[in-house]
């Protein structure tokens, strides 16, 4: 049995384009058998959910957004994307206007319905909805698209059953067979598939099938190992759950121990493991304590225009993203009220409603405005302890946390140590992140847009690019140095991969012949400022400068440090 081909498809759309979108509502009240009356008193229930029904069968098309399922084929508005509520705005005030313009419906009230008679050559005469000789064969190559036919006649003989075109004059009047108008010569033996019609349409074609979950994980991986981004194994499964399950994911762990390195590697994994650039939309939210719901979600200003948040604009207010996967990093989560500014979110995940961004004015300038959160909205957070930093960081709530799976990126430097051996760990790590910062810098020189400082950072990583490349007594210092630290908890709190990689980069960008003395000065510029423990672990770890240049430096701030705290006592960072 033979199917509509591409070809016809299209010639059919240009024959509808030319058509009034009241048709929709036509053919709808046809197919629900709403009768022609002589009296107003006998009209009988109809209203917008017989359209969307109609809609739901025949207009969903693939390609678009949840949120606007259905494509328009009719008239001059052919190709947008309208929701369930069309039929309950614009088409029933199509209706209502053919209502008050006489001779073509009874509407005794709200919800009743029926044809007066003679309705037929009104429809005709109204310039207004055209519906005079519109094409069937056309008709039907739409409704039946991707339906096994007999043959294009079968197929206008099947729409006028279907739809009871064959009341009064309909057929010959408003409606013609037209069926020379297609050839069953050029029909095909195979249906339309969904991407073929998604190309014919110009609507956003359906996702590929995706990878394996296996293949999707491998690729996921490999990207992250390919950025040079550290992280755990257990860490990246929980972390895929999380999304799976449509939770927020929340990040926590020490400074320094790559949460947001993590988070912004994200969004080029995704595209990676799914195989599409277009397949991924990215959007970043620094928090700020000052940030509220108006700087994540936009405002309302005083015309009553809605001022959309670059968050609302690329996920809420764009359809095409909204079968994407859409990842939102929000950097350090905590510094302001989490229930305050992310409220509409996390009540959008909990409910799967529209969110309200503007009530707008009560004009049709300035209309209520809502959208919708896409399906894979992906939420990475990233966020400091309260308990560690009272001061700055506000704690979860209940609801929140309710709403989030918080996963504590471990000091993955401090496990590769303990696994495998100080050298071992320090010459693996060290290099990736030696190599991902001369790839940062040649890729900025590359492209025309390097400062004249990136020359500099060139020169220096290209003459030592590896752990390797330091001097035999700078990686020695810089071991025990790591070691002595490692060896206590509160060591293993804070020396961490990202504190690690600002004291190697700082060192490799040391000329060769003073790379000890920046070891010492990294030791007084960065160590002691952040460290927390006792002073004689931080006397221990300095030990090994001693007799080295910028040794001098280290013990006049220990000795400081000793006068405020007691020997053996709790230090606290000085800053």
């Amino acid at each position: 049995m033979p199917y509509f081909s591409a070809n016809q498809l299209t010639d059919s759309l240009s024959v509808l384009k030319g058509l009034n979108t009241f048709l929709i509502s036509l053919l709808a009240m046809f197919k629900a058998n709403v009768p022609t009356t002589e009296h107003a008193a006998d009209a009988v229930n109809y209203g917008a959910q017989n359209e969307n029904a109609l809609l739901s069968q025949y207009f969903r098309v693939p390609g678009l957004p949840p949120m606007a399922p259905y494509f328009v084929a009719f008239g001059p508005n052919q190709g947008q994307s309208v929701d369930t509520r069309y039929p309950g705005r614009t088409l029933q005030r199509l209706r209502k206007e053919a209502f008050s313009e006489g001779g073509i419906f009874w509407h005794p009230d709200a919800k009743r319905w029926s044809f007066r008679p003679g309705f037929q050559g009104a429809l005709a005469e109204n310039a207004r909805f055209q519906l005079r000789e519109v094409s069937i064969a056309a008709l039907s190559v739409w409704f039946y698209r991707q339906k096994e036919i007999a043959s294009v006649a079968a197929a206008v003989d099947a729409f006028i059953e279907e739809f009871g075109l064959d009341r009064g004059r309909l057929v010959g009047l408003n409606f013609v067979r037209d069926v020379n108008r297609l050839s069953d010569q050029d029909l095909r033996d195979e249906p339309l598939d969904d991407v073929e019609v998604a190309e014919l349409l110009g609507t956003a074609p359906p996702a590929v099938e995706p990878p394996t979950r296996a293949e999707f994980e491998a690729r996921f991986r490999l990207e992250l190992s390919e950025q040079k981004v550290e992280v755990d194994e257990a860490l990246l499964q929980a972390l895929l759950v999380g999304w799976l399950s449509r939770e927020i994911v929340v990040l926590v762990g020490a400074p320094g121990t790559g949460k947001s390195t993590i988070a912004h590697a994200l969004p080029d994994a995704l595209r990676s493991a799914l195989q599409s650039d277009d397949a991924v939309v990215a959007v970043t939210v620094q928090i700020t304590s000052e940030t509220d719901v108006s700087a994540m979600m936009g405002y309302q200003n005083l015309e009553g225009a809605f001022v959309a948040s670059e968050f609302s604009e690329a996920l809420l207010l764009t359809h095409e993203n909204q079968l994407k996967a859409c990842v939102v990093v929000l950097d350090e989560f905590n510094l302001a009220n989490v229930d305050a500014y992310l409220a509409p979110v996390l009540a959008a995940i909990e409910s799967r409603q529209e969110i309200s961004l503007s009530s707008g004015s009560g004009s049709a300038q300035y209309p209520r405005v809502t959208g919708a959160l896409p399906i894979d909205t992906f939420v990475v957070a990233t966020c400091n302890s309260f308990v560690e930093e009272p001061d700055t960081r506000l704690p979860l709530s209940r609801p929140v946390k309710r709403r989030c799976t918080i996963l504590t990126v471990s000091n993955i430097l401090a496990d590769a140590v303990a696994r495998d051996g100080i050298q071992r760990a320090f010459s693996e790590i060290g290099g990736r992140q030696l190599l991902r910062e001369l790839e940062e810098v040649d890729e900025r020189l590359d492209v025309g847009s390097a400062t004249s400082f990136d020359r500099y950072r060139s020169q220096m990583l290209h003459a030592c690019s590896t752990y390797e490349d330091l001097a035999v007594e700078v990686r020695e210092l810089l071991e025990a140095i790591g070691r002595s630290f490692l060896a206590t908890p509160a060591g293993r709190r804070f020396f961490t991969i990202g504190v690690f990689r600002d004291i190697l980069v700082s060192v490799v960008m040391t000329p060769a012949e003073k790379r000890i003395a920046a070891v010492a000065q990294q030791f007084v510029s960065k160590l002691v400022h952040v460290y927390s423990g006792s002073i004689d672990g931080l006397r221990a770890a300095a030990d090994h400068l001693k007799g080295k240049p910028g040794y001098d430096a280290v013990d006049e701030l220990l000795s400081e440090i000793s006068q405020r705290f007691d020997a053996g006592g709790e230090v606290l960072p000085l800053l």
